[in-house]
């Protein structure tokens, strides 16, 4: 049970990686910690017994940057937005959006 209370609190932080809004600033979360602290957690498996953990270990690692390259993008495809709408209003309705995609997880 151990084991899994461990694997449980390591894959809703490897979740909480991939949220696309930060509830604090109400921004896209900064790409270079994101992919630092998903590398981390890389790490914390790696010490795992198991061909599964290993082999997740390293996806994640490996995989990380390429798990938020969609991340420049979306920032330009934003831009107009908040050009139209005022940073203010894209921004508490991000904050909306990802409140809502937290309850559904």
């Amino acid at each position: 049970m151990e084991l899994f209370d461990a694997f449980y609190q390591i894959a809703r932080s490897v979740d909480d990686c991939f949220a696309l809004i930060e509830l604090p600033s109400g921004q896209l979360p900064e790409v270079t910690r994101a992919i630092s602290r998903l590398q981390a957690l890389a790490e914390q498996l790696q010490s795992w017994s198991g061909r599964i953990y290993q082999k997740l270990s390293r996806n994640l690692k490996n995989w990380a940057p390429q798990l938020f390259s969609y991340q420049p993008i979306l920032r330009q495809a934003l831009q107009p937005l908040q050009t139209r709408y005022g940073l203010k209003a894209i921004t508490a309705l991000a904050r909306m959006w990802q409140i809502e995609a937290d309850q559904k997880r």
